[in-house]
């Protein structure tokens, strides 16, 4: 995974073979972002990371705690936590 300013590797996911799955936060002005990667290679090399979630429109939240999980089928299930920056209820 590439070097990213203001980022914290949060979880790392595997399922059974060579494919592992690596995600973490990044912080940027007034929100968190959370990334992913893929690795087909068992972490050799990893794909170019992609943004996982999206801000709101008019609303800034900080994104936590992001933990992915191999389910069958090739298929991944990732959650996090988010909750506004100008306080409120926590989204999960």
């Amino acid at each position: 995974v590439r070097t990213l300013p203001h980022a914290r590797l949060f979880d790392l996911a595997n399922r059974g073979d060579n494919v592992w799955i690596a995600t973490w936060t990044v912080s940027v002005p007034q929100s968190t972002r959370i990334y992913m990667s893929r690795s087909t290679n068992a972490g050799v090399s990893w794909s170019t990371p992609q943004l996982v979630n999206t801000a709101i429109s008019g609303v800034n939240y900080t994104a936590e705690q992001p933990s992915i999980v191999s389910g069958d089928q090739n298929r991944w299930m990732l959650v996090w936590s988010a909750h506004p920056e100008s306080g409120g209820p926590t989204l999960v």
